[in-house]
Parts: structure tokens; C-alpha cells; sequence
């Protein structure tokens, strides 16, 4: 099991971690875009200091989370907006840990993520191996058509 924070464009070109961003992007009904315009804004922004992408291999990639720091006051805490698993249980911890670990030493101690299609308890139940979760208000959408 190795967990990598992926930050070259070599790695993210890789067939089997654009296969697994792919697949999570779909899987989570990520809202907003669709699995290759996720794919290519991380291609892209792969290098920046403020965003962590964070695979667990298994025998080939398996998880993946992606986290980014606030890049400006306007935002309350890093976010972390895709958690996936193909893997086993302990991948996931070990990977949740890492991403803990990157946020606390860039100096945060909260992250935020939004439960849009799970029940909280299953969503707070996974979120769990970052860190205590807890309600924090709620989510209200607008729909603007």
C-alpha cells in the first residue's frame, strides 16, 4: 500500500490514475461539470501548492481524494470536494490520514464537505478517518432557471 500526494503532470497522465479520477467523478455524481472537465482542470492545476491530490495504490490506484486551501479569505476552510474508494477499508484510512496530515501542516485545523446524495450518517461515517465530523448548518441551493 503506498499513498502518493500526486503533483507531476507524469503521474496524472498515467492511464490507470485518469481511469480512477474518472470513475470517481462519476460514481459521486460530482455536480457542476462532467468527468473529463474535472479530469483536465487537475491535469492543469496538478502543480499548485493549494490543492492536494491524493491517491492510494493498492496493486494500481484504488482512492483518491482531492482537497484545496483556501485561496482567499472569502473561503471558510479547505474543502474537500471528491472522497472515492475501490479499495479496501484500511487504503481509505491511510489515505484519509495523509490528506489530515498535508492540511494540518499547511496550518488548518477543519476542512469542509458537502453531503449532496448520502445519508449523513454513511457521509459522516467516511468522513470520520479526516477528523471528528459535526453539522455545521446547511447546504440551500438556488436554482437560478
Amino acid at each position: 500500500m503506498v499513498i502518493l500526494r500526486v503533483r507531476s503532470q507524469s503521474t496524472i497522465y498515467q492511464a490507470d490514475v485518469r481511469a480512477l479520477i474518472l470513475r470517481a467523478v462519476e460514481a459521486t455524481r460530482y455536480p457542476g461539470t462532467i468527468p473529463s472537465r474535472f479530469y483536465d482542470e487537475l491535469r492543469v492545476r496538478i502543480g499548485e501548492t493549494g490543492l492536494g491530490v491524493f491517491v492510494g495504490f493498492d496493486g494500481g490506484p484504488r482512492a483518491i481524494v482531492v482537497a484545496m486551501l483556501p485561496g482567499s479569505s472569502l473561503m471558510m476552510a479547505p474543502q474537500v470536494p471528491l472522497v472515492y474508494n475501490e479499495g479496501t477499508p484500511s487504503l481509505f484510512r491511510a489515505v484519509a490520514s495523509r490528506l489530515r496530515s498535508w492540511l494540518i501542516e499547511s496550518g488548518y485545523d477543519r476542512a469542509l464537505g458537502i453531503n449532496l446524495y448520502r445519508k449523513d450518517a454513511l457521509f459522516m461515517r467516511g468522513f470520520a478517518h479526516f477528523g471528528k465530523p459535526s453539522y455545521k448548518g446547511s447546504l440551500i441551493e438556488f436554482d437560478l432557471r
